[in-house]
């Protein structure tokens, strides 16, 4: 398959017009994958009897990369988050990102997005058309590749198939309306055509031991959502009520032995999220959530490998994030 994924590369370098144009550019790219893929197998096939093996199945000319991202995100949202249109799921959406800052154990833990691209890891990419509907998340990645002809991550076979190699094994978190509704969010993989390999719902809190041995050790979704193993990665997996004040959920959740942070007053608790969302608390008092701007959630180095910063019985041996 490997090497009908190639002509397919030559198919691009023959057809390519050069141009300055960045609109122009994306515009061709998105025209070979039409042509290709709507092609008759006879046209298809010319390109396999006449065109040598390149050295490397990625052998596209420069053009054909500009204006494509250089690492794709893992983690996305499909709801309407507009804050004027869709204030309340925006404000679910904030409590939900605050939420994966807490972590089922405390200790050696990074924030379950710390491997996505810089410079906001922490925050998904959100699917910007809702005219029709918000697309369901079998059909995302294709569609997150396909607008933008993004050739590094798609291949197409000589018969005209696309395939997502690059997404193979790769565990993608997706915020869906449900989500917003139960405070659940998804996590997923997919087979290398882009459909749904393994699914699951959990709590904010159940990703970041989740993505730590999906990431360091390559431990796949399917064998931590097993029956054999939700006790252990996804205990107490019940909805959560999003519309409760932030401290609320946690120290409830923390109250019922559903949250491993034993000793955090909510003093303590009230600190810690200053740490991690400056500035949130404050506007949620004044009921003015939908004001926070999410670029002001901690980020870089610090959500790549943070314990709980203040440490339980004493607020004043509060730990700083570096880049404070």
């Amino acid at each position: 398959m490997g090497a009908k994924m190639r002509f397919y590369t030559f198919h691009n370098q023959e057809e390519w017009t050069e141009s300055e144009s960045l609109d122009d550019q994306l515009q061709q790219r998105r025209r070979l994958m039409e042509r290709w893929a709507s092609a008759s197998q006879d046209f298809r096939d010319t390109y396999q009897a006449r065109v040598s093996l390149p050295e490397t199945a990625l052998d596209y000319p420069l053009p054909l990369f500009t204006r494509i991202r250089r690492s794709p995100k893992h983690f996305f949202c499909i709801a309407p988050v507009d804050r004027e249109r869709h204030a309340t799921n925006y404000t679910r959406l904030v409590k939900l990102l605050i939420l994966l800052y807490t972590s089922l154990r405390r200790g050696g833990k990074s924030h379950p997005m710390s491997f996505e691209p810089d410079p906001y890891p922490q925050i998904p990419a959100v699917f910007p058309d809702h005219t029709r509907s918000s697309p369901a998340p079998e059909a995302l990645i294709p569609q997150y590749c396909l607008e933008s002809a993004d050739f590094r991550y798609i291949s197409m076979t000589q018969t005209g198939t696309v395939l997502f190699p690059r997404f193979y094994n790769k565990i993608f978190t997706v915020i869906d309306q449900e989500a917003l509704t139960t405070g659940q969010l998804i996590m997923l993989e997919l087979h290398v055509n882009g459909q749904i390999k393994d699914y699951t719902r959990l709590r904010p809190w159940h990703a970041g031991e989740i993505m730590m041995y999906h990431n360091v050790q390559g431990w796949p979704l399917a064998e931590m959502i097993d029956w054999s193993m939700r006790a252990r990665f996804l205990p107490r997996n019940n909805p959560l009520d999003l519309d409760q004040p932030l401290v609320d959920i946690i120290d409830s959740a923390q109250q019922k032995r559903e949250l491993d942070i034993h000793g955090f007053t909510r003093e303590l608790l009230t600190a810690q999220i200053e740490v991690f969302v400056p500035g949130y608390l404050e506007l949620e008092r004044q009921g003015l959530e939908v004001q926070y701007d999410l670029a002001n959630l901690m980020t870089g180095d610090d959500i790549r490998a943070y314990n709980y910063m203040i440490p339980p019985g004493d607020p004043a041996r509060r730990q700083a994030p570096s880049g404070q």
